[in-house]
């Protein structure tokens, strides 16, 4: 009983909807539409079609976005020589605090956005976090000196991953012992 009074209140809907005056404007012409006729392939990448007047070329391209070939997550990351210890060493040791931000006091961390390709080379660095524009250009010019990366596989070939890099700037001073072990606990 309850399905058949269903059916009656969705079909009267369906009716009245269709007959009111304000869907009567709204009805589509069908007979109006354009349909196109593929008419000539001569290769793959381009298609002619015909559209009652005039005949139209639609071209093909084949899809080349290198976004969709940097992975963010794959089976075996990419590796920096030695680890990541190794990594924060190199980092601090060729680190050149520029002068103005020692001035104004600035320190922080700086976040740069790279791609390690197939060969373990880092490509397109990109600042995610700034603090200053000194202390990005100095990220920057780190992260364009840094060795080849051991690359990243997927399926046991060699891909691109898109990776995010850190580079701290403290401003010296006595507490700064040891250079890389607080740094390394602040990350974990």
């Amino acid at each position: 009983m309850k399905i058949r009074i269903l059916h009656l209140i969705l079909s009267s809907c369906l009716i009245f909807g269709c007959t009111s005056k304000f869907s009567k404007s709204k009805i589509m012409d069908f007979d109006s539409i354009q349909t196109a006729k593929l008419i000539d392939v001569p290769n793959e990448e381009t298609i002619h079609a015909y559209y009652d007047t005039a005949r139209v070329p639609i071209k093909y391209l084949p899809e080349e976005n290198e976004e969709t070939d940097i992975y963010l997550v794959v089976e075996v990351m990419p590796e920096f020589p030695n680890g990541l210890k190794a990594l924060f060493d190199f980092i601090y040791d060729n680190l050149k605090y520029p002068s103005d931000a020692l001035e104004k006091e600035i320190q922080g961390r700086v976040m740069v956005g790279v791609v390690i390709d197939e060969n373990g080379s880092v490509t397109q660095p990109k600042i995610l976090k700034s603090i200053s524009p000194s202390l990005d250009k100095e990220a920057l010019r780190i992260v364009s000196i840094m060795p080849k990366y051991k690359p990243g596989t997927q399926d046991g070939v060699p891909v691109k991953v898109r990776c995010t890099i850190p580079i701290y700037f403290k401003l010296p001073n006595a507490d700064n012992a040891s250079k890389t072990d607080s740094i390394i606990k602040s990350i974990k």
